[in-house]
């Protein structure tokens, strides 16, 4: 250990861990990010360099990904026309979520809809679409270790209204729609599986399908937090309220006050249908009884390891 750094064989070697200290730049772009609520995703860096800066990001090294969102993310990394072989080998890692060194294969339309603002890179990238980038380098402190940020030229928020919804059978149908369509999707196409949509919702889809009509449309992010997330929406004609966060049956929907069935989307994602025109209050909330139980056990017993370890030493005094 030199200046509390682990050193030597099997630990990160002082390069590395430079890459997590001393990028005044990355720490400004990082910060703007975190206000903004947009995400981040890496390109031959490890994903905890943006998430050792606060920045949420899509790709991730972890024991648990939800299966859907696994699948979504191999949509966005892989065209239709990749070879098994590469699905084979992405499938079998289900531990690792990374962007491809090849960025011409990258659907940008849905690295956009994904909330992604920057991308992050130890080098130059060089690709077919990097006309939706822009190129800064940010040299570290020492001056060496630079880390190329690139921000995207167009992302959309944590969230988008849709007026136009399109119900498919099974998983497989969204996939294939989501490559095709991840344009109209950023426009305001939210994809759903028949089985997902629920009863109160079926009967009153149609005012929802009127893509063309030309209305003013506001959404302001009035609230963000891991289990607390809040709009203000203000439509001219039925909408669905698309967030790009993935869907868990313990988050749970209220649209002005009342709480309102949240649907799995964009086979990853969630939403929820506003049925009337004005503005309108939505706030999402993420409630887990086990967690609850779990952190008043801990409390519990917390107060009884100090009430008998005050009493021992009470004893011990005596």
């Amino acid at each position: 250990v030199k200046d509390g750094r682990m050193k030597g064989p099997g630990f990160e070697n002082e390069r590395y861990y430079s890459f997590f200290e001393n990028h005044p730049e990355l720490r400004t772009v990082s910060d703007a990010m975190r206000k903004q609520t947009s995400r981040g995703a890496s390109v031959g860096l490890p994903p905890a360099i943006f998430q050792s800066y606060g920045v949420e990001t899509i790709d991730a090294k972890g024991p648990v990904f939800f299966s859907d969102y696994k699948k979504f993310f191999e949509v966005l990394i892989f065209p239709p026309i990749t070879s098994n072989k590469k699905r084979q080998y992405y499938r079998a890692y289900p531990y690792d979520l990374y962007l491809q060194n090849d960025l011409g294969m990258l659907n940008f339309d849905l690295l956009q809809l994904l909330n992604v603002s920057h991308l992050i890179s130890r080098s130059p990238l060089i690709c077919d679409n990097c006309e939706h980038l822009e190129e800064r380098r940010a040299d570290s402190t020492q001056g060496d270790n630079p880390i190329f940020i690139y921000p995207l030229k167009q992302t959309l928020g944590r969230a988008y209204l849709a007026g136009e919804v399109a119900l498919v059978d099974d998983t497989s149908d969204i996939t294939a729609l989501l490559a095709d369509n991840a344009a109209r999707l950023a426009n305001g196409l939210v994809l759903i599986r028949q089985k997902d949509l629920p009863k109160s919702v079926k009967g009153t889809l149609d005012g929802a399908t009127n893509s063309n009509a030309v209305e003013e449309t506001e959404l302001n992010l009035e609230h963000y937090s891991p289990d607390r997330i809040s709009y203000r929406v203000n439509i001219g004609n039925p909408k669905y309220l698309v967030i790009t966060n993935s869907y868990h049956h313990k988050w749970h929907a209220y649209l002005n006050g009342v709480k309102v069935p949240l649907i799995p989307a964009n086979l990853a994602f969630q939403a929820l249908y506003i049925p009337d025109a004005g503005s309108h209050t939505v706030v999402l909330k993420f409630h887990d009884p086990v967690l609850i139980w779990s952190y008043s056990g801990m409390i519990l017993a917390l107060v009884i390891f100090l009430v008998i370890g005050f009493r021992r030493h009470r004893n011990a005094m005596l």
